[in-house]
Parts: structure tokens; C-alpha cells; sequence
């Protein structure tokens, strides 16, 4: 006679409130938090949003799409909490662009060259400190 095996209790969702330590439930929350603020500018910027007609399938198209969205922001658009744009809040304009002043800038802009990488190089601290080893950095002491 086959044994009776009990059945087996069903599995918990990884995401489930009795599955999560509390650590592991504040970092849950801090990443929905950032993802659901990043979202919030998807609106403007269609590209990102796989389901549209304007999502670009290379990467290259994609960065221009994003570079211009970001200047538009930074020129163009009154943020409410500042009643200026970004940029003349940081005094790089001085009013604010319409849209024909917008396009009139980008077309003419001359073309940028391209950046090259460079090596990170650790500031060195003033004061007490020593070298990590390897390069890696400096140790500082404080008094």
C-alpha cells in the first residue's frame, strides 16, 4: 500500500509581508519609492515606455531622446515650487525658451566631441593620512 504523503503547504510570494524581514521590507520600500519618482517624469519621455510608437531600439537614439528631454526640462518647463525653470534658477539663462528658441539652439549648436574616459584619480586629503593599498584610496585620520 502506497504512503500517504500530506499535501504540501503552499509557498508564501516571495514579496508577502510574513516572507520579508524588516530590513528587507525598508529596502522594498526605498526601491518602490525611487522607481515610482523616476516614473513620474515618464510622461514627458515616451522613449522609455516600451508600449509606444516612439520607443527607440538603439542605444544611441535613445541617449539623444533623453539629452533633449532633459534640456527641454531644463529650459523650457516652469517648475511650479520654483516659478522658474531649472536653469535660471542655477543662473545659466535668463528667461525662459519657447520652443522655437529651443529648436533654433539645438539646430545650430555645432557638434560636441566625443568624451573621452579618463582614470579616476583619488583627491588627496589634507591633513594626516595614509595610502590603501593597492591605490585604492587614502585613510584618514581625525583627531
Amino acid at each position: 500500500m502506497p504512503r500517504r504523503v500530506s499535501p504540501k503547504s503552499p509557498r508564501k510570494h516571495p514579496l508577502s509581508r510574513n516572507a520579508l524581514t524588516d530590513q528587507q521590507r525598508n529596502n522594498l520600500r526605498s526601491t518602490i519609492r525611487y522607481l515610482k519618482r523616476v516614473c513620474r517624469s515618464w510622461p514627458r519621455l515616451g522613449r522609455i515606455r516600451r508600449l509606444c510608437l516612439a520607443f527607440s531600439k538603439k542605444i544611441a537614439n535613445h541617449k539623444a531622446s533623453v539629452a533633449l528631454n532633459y534640456v527641454h526640462y531644463n529650459f523650457c518647463h516652469v517648475v511650479k515650487t520654483l516659478r522658474v525653470t531649472p536653469a535660471m534658477q542655477a543662473g545659466i539663462a535668463d528667461h525662459v525658451w519657447d520652443v522655437s528658441e529651443f529648436y533654433d539652439k539645438i539646430m545650430n549648436a555645432p557638434p560636441s566631441e566625443p568624451l573621452v574616459p579618463k582614470p579616476l584619480a583619488y583627491a588627496t586629503p589634507d591633513g594626516p593620512s595614509r595610502e590603501l593599498p593597492n591605490g585604492r584610496g587614502f585613510l584618514r585620520v581625525v583627531p
